[in-house]
């Protein structure tokens, strides 16, 4: 999800993970981007762009801190060439050592994203600090299993200090009637407590997507191809790669020149493979999520 009007460039830094949650569907595997991809597909980003034109760049894993110098390297070879470029960093916090927090703590450009699963993995003591950071958020997965444990969840990242939020509803799998009304009763809660915690957002207020859960942004896999959104990172959804594929990034003189054609239709992909009422969940889920958002504004 992003934020309207913003061009992305989505950068896989790394397939590597040290957990198997299990509302992530990406394939684990012992790969990762090396510097000179990177710099290549952030230099094409940059090209003929003038700053303030609403850029950011995403690293995606796998765990992206595992490949935190590539990460770093990318950000100061940006933040050279051009100012006003964002960055943000999706990660399950694992790693966020101290020399780590330490190099990003006063980046103003550059927002961590914190799954809500690292509340099982990561110490409070090592929790406050996360929150400390100039710009942190949390997205805040919800699954059927897991709802009644929910409102705790996110009082317990309040108290610890975080007050920005992305609330993630699980999409593309099929919920009963059963579970639906569960959700809304979730978000029944979650309002109650967003409503009466000082100084809590919600991200979901200000980003947009043309799909739930997938960015249709140029994505960078780690071995440099060049791929329209980051659709294929869901295992379920691997032969999309062929589909999407653009080129490879070391061939290319301009992005501009894998601008993605008018008939390539991100929904048609997916309702080739996804089930009717599998897709129909996700509208229903999609329909919880909005009326949630309406309520909090």
């Amino acid at each position: 999800m992003l934020k309207k009007d913003e061009k992305v460039l989505i950068l896989i830094t790394t397939y590597r993970c040290n957990l198997k949650c299990r509302h992530c569907l990406v394939n684990k595997k012992n790969e990762q981007m090396n510097f000179e991809v990177a710099k290549k597909a952030a230099s094409l980003f940059l090209e003929g762009e003038k700053a303030g034109n609403n850029l950011r760049i995403r690293f995606f894993g796998g765990e992206p801190i595992l490949n935190f110098s590539v990460i770093q390297k990318t950000i100061d070879f940006v933040n050279q060439r051009q100012k006003g470029v964002v960055f943000d960093i999706t990660t399950n916090g694992h790693f966020l050592t101290e020399r780590i927090l330490g190099k990003i703590k006063n980046q103003l450009n550059l927002e961590l994203i914190l799954s809500s699963d690292s509340s099982r993995i990561i110490t409070p003591i090592r929790l406050k600090k996360i929150s400390l950071l100039a710009n942190i958020s949390v997205n805040f997965n919800l699954w059927p299993r897991g709802l009644k444990k929910a409102p705790k969840i996110l009082e317990f990242f309040i108290d610890n200090g975080f007050r920005k939020f992305n609330f993630l509803p699980a999409f593309y799998i099929d919920w009963s009637q059963g579970q639906l009304v569960d959700l809304k009763d979730c978000f029944n809660s979650l309002v109650e407590i967003v409503e009466k915690s000082a100084g809590v957002s919600v991200k979901n207020l200000t980003v947009n997507s043309s799909l739930p859960l997938f960015n249709t942004a140029l994505t960078i896999d780690c071995n440099g191809d060049v791929y329209a959104g980051n659709l294929f990172l869901d295992k379920r959804l691997k032969f999309l790669k062929n589909e999407m594929k653009l080129g490879k990034i070391d061939e290319l003189n301009s992005l501009k020149s894998v601008e993605l054609p008018v008939q390539f239709d991100f929904e048609n992909l997916l309702r080739m493979f996804f089930e009717k009422r599998v897709l129909e969940s996700t509208d229903n889920v999609n329909q919880i999520l909005t009326d949630f958002c309406q309520k909090i504004k």
